[in-house]
């Protein structure tokens, strides 16, 4: 399945359900980028809101809000909860696969690793002084982790870590032209050494998330606010497109990088163009806040009865 763009945010046309609905978790499915949707939450808690969520194999692993981690292994047509080592409360606020294990971020408790596709879990926090992880950076043998309280590495597949950087909060990463770039509460920072060291290229606001491309890199602030940099010299340019931040969808991964907003339906690109899409199978009653690209389809998570994490 090609993959689509690194972030992507979606305004829905309508406002999340009052109502517990029995039948599952209200994650849906489509198999042909986004015309046509249908249910794909068999066995997932119908109260739970997905945090993050990640693919592995012939797995997806989502991370919720006060679930656990649940799994599906037969291409979406059911879920169940993983294994042993992780308290099924525990709140799960970013997911990462590196290699053959999958990285687990908790809100306050750490990190958990996983070797067995998520089946069962261990907490793997030495060397962190800061145990929230919002975020997780993979690539090659590099692995990455944002906190409360700055940038960590480790070099042995999550056993340990090392601080990079700290002072600021880390809410995402983004990587361009052998440059990683990182979301922070204070604003952007930039690595050119794949996260040894790390200098500042926009400071004005509190950024929320990122998307990097050869030719450009655009910032969200916490208002919705998008910026771009054309160059290398980190020159920011107010974009034209305003994205506010409830009630959207957020895509990884990643192909042609960009940023887009949706209102009733119609998808906008930086350039201008809009792109319409039916959503045929959506329920008009509810908001979602996460995409997912998989193999098996592109998934959406409603969001929670209760406002809570997706």
């Amino acid at each position: 399945m090609k993959l689509l763009t690194t972030l992507s945010y979606f305004i829905s046309i309508a406002f999340a359900q009052t109502a517990v609905d029995p039948a599952g978790g209200r994650i849906y499915i489509s198999k042909d980028q986004g015309v046509n949707w249908e249910r794909a939450d068999k066995g997932f808690p119908a109260d739970a809101a997905v945090n993050a969520w990640v693919v592995q194999g012939e797995k997806v692993i989502a991370g919720t809000n006060a679930h656990g981690i649940f799994i599906s292994s037969d291409r979406l047509k059911s879920w169940y909860p993983s294994g042993k080592g992780l308290s099924k409360n525990t709140r799960i606020i970013s997911l990462a696969s590196h290699k053959n294990i999958l990285l687990a971020g908790t809100y306050t408790d750490g990190i958990f690793i996983s070797d067995d596709g998520g089946e069962s879990w261990h907490l793997s926090n030495t060397g962190l002084k800061n145990l929230t992880i919002r975020s997780f950076y993979s690539k090659g043998l590099l692995l990455l982790a944002g906190t409360n309280d700055g940038i960590y590495s480790s070099s042995d597949y999550g056993k340990s870590w090392i601080l990079e950087k700290s002072g600021f909060q880390l809410n995402a990463f983004s990587f361009s032209n052998n440059q990683i770039f990182a979301a922070t509460n204070q604003g952007v920072v930039v690595s050119k050494d794949y996260g040894k060291t790390w200098h500042w290229i926009y400071k004005d606001s509190a950024i929320y998330t990122l998307a990097a491309n050869e030719k450009e890199i655009y910032i969200m602030d916490f208002f919705g606010n998008v910026y771009r940099s054309p160059g290398p010299n980190f020159i920011w340019l107010k974009s034209d497109v305003y994205l506010p931040l409830h009630d959207t969808f957020q895509l990884t991964p990643a192909s042609p990088k960009f940023l887009t907003a949706a209102w009733k339906r119609a998808f906008k690109n930086m350039t201008g163009v809009n792109q319409y899409l039916r959503n045929n199978g959506l329920p008009v009653d509810s908001a979602f806040a996460e995409l997912l690209d998989t193999p098996f389809g592109l998934l959406a998570c409603a969001v929670s009865p209760k406002k809570i994490g997706c």
